[in-house]
């Protein structure tokens, strides 16, 4: 269950990051991550790139 609240709230930064100007942080606040480097970490497994790197590779 847990994986799952992960994942719903992970796709949901990636959205963000695709749809907004909103910094990183402002997105990890949003989808309620405290701790950013575990917000990063998690990022990364799920999607295999940093949220900074996804967010260049759209051209954001």
């Amino acid at each position: 269950m847990l994986e799952y609240v992960q994942s719903l709230r992970l796709e949901q930064a990636q959205k963000l990051l695709q749809s907004t100007n909103l910094t990183v942080i402002e997105i990890i606040s949003q989808v309620e991550y405290e701790n950013i480097s575990h917000f990063g970490y998690l990022f990364k497994r799920q999607f295999g790139i940093t949220s900074r790197e996804y967010r260049q590779q759209k051209g954001l």
